[in-house]
């Protein structure tokens, strides 16, 4: 956590991923796992991190859920970013971040790449 607090993200990923081969599964490092990645815009490993805090917790904090949307947005997989994005507009209602963007509509970025 110190590495993460400081900034100094890629040591922090060695030390985070070391604690998973050792078994620990925490929200706490799934998490951190996925935000050194984000903060790094290293979204494929984002995404994966968030996606491992989700599927092993179920209470995770909407934050990790909104970015890992963001991460599932910005590899182009729209469709699983819309299913996530659904149940954070369940979890979030009011949220000014989720103001403007309707799943259920046509993506016209996703339209021209």
């Amino acid at each position: 956590d110190k590495f993460f607090e400081n900034f100094n993200y890629y040591k922090a990923i060695e030390l985070y991923e070391k604690a998973v081969e050792k078994g620990d599964m925490s929200a706490h490092v799934l998490t951190r796992l996925g935000d050194a990645y984000y903060n790094n815009s290293i979204s494929d490993k984002a995404a994966y991190w968030y996606g491992q805090a989700l599927t092993e917790h179920k209470n995770i904090d909407p934050e990790y859920l909104y970015k890992y949307i963001q991460s599932l947005r910005s590899i182009g997989n729209y469709e699983e970013a819309d299913k996530w994005f659904k149940e954070l507009s369940a979890a979030q209602v009011g949220d000014s971040r989720l103001k403007g963007y309707n799943p259920d509509e046509v993506d016209i970025y996703n339209m021209l790449t």
